[in-house]
């Protein structure tokens, strides 16, 4: 698995409110029946929400 990381600014991601310090990541993996599976398995094991 190889990760890179690009940083291009700030800006909003939506409309909606946050009140607390919070980070969207996004994971352009394809999907990957391998790669896929285990990001999401990782994500629902830290009970964080995906779409």
């Amino acid at each position: 698995v190889s990760v890179g990381v690009k940083c291009i600014g700030i800006r909003d991601a939506g409309n909606e409110s946050v009140d607390d310090r919070c980070v969207y990541l996004t994971f352009d993996d394809g999907p990957d029946r391998r790669n896929t599976s285990e990001i999401l398995s990782v994500l629902s094991e830290y009970n964080v929400p995906a779409t």
